[in-house]
């Protein structure tokens, strides 16, 4: 083995330790307890704005090395949409947005697994430097294309922005509505 086999072995190795380490740490790191701020002590906020509030019986969800809480509904359904949960991302004593999401019943056979439609309504409170503080509303969906070297036809995943009448629309086809 020469000295530049030997070296990329050691870097490799000390990569390895170090991702090791990561893992561990997380491990024994405690979970964040939710935020109490943007909990259900924000529910008269949510409502002066029109956003749905936090109900007491849906089930915390830690997302790790983020400033955020998420909700999920604790009553999912299957074979029908239902309100499946709400994000709440927010930095040291102020809440930056606030996501609603949605899930539909098309599920499609994706070239990455299988995809199913969802509707994902944000309300941002601050305005950064890519959106401005408002409404965003945006469907998840996939869409039939054709492979131009063999001409099979596949679904690929698309984001696709709507506006609030569309949103509405979309919930109210599903027997869902944003409250």
């Amino acid at each position: 083995m020469d000295g530049n086999s030997k070296y990329a072995i050691k870097k490799l190795l000390h990569i390895w330790c170090f991702l090791i380490l990561i893992i561990i740490i997380q491990a024994c790191t405690p979970p964040r307890p939710p935020n109490p701020k943007y909990g259900m002590a924000f529910n008269h906020e949510r409502e002066q704005i029109g956003l749905p509030v936090l109900r007491e019986n849906w089930e915390y969800s830690q997302v790790f090395g983020a400033m955020a809480d998420v909700y999920i509904n604790p009553t999912r359904k299957k074979d029908i949409p239902y309100y499946f949960k709400k994000g709440i991302s927010f930095n040291e004593d102020t809440i930056l947005w606030e996501q609603d999401e949605y899930v539909g019943l098309k599920v499609h056979a994706t070239i990455d697994g299988h995809s199913i439609d969802m509707l994902y309504i944000t309300y941002r409170f601050v305005a950064d430097e890519d959106k401005d503080a408002g409404w965003y509303y945006s469907f998840h969906t996939a869409s039939e294309k054709t492979s131009s070297f063999t001409s099979e036809t596949f679904y690929s995943n698309d984001v696709i922005k709507v506006t609030k009448e569309v949103a509405d629309s979309i919930l109210i086809s599903w027997g869902l509505e944003h409250k």
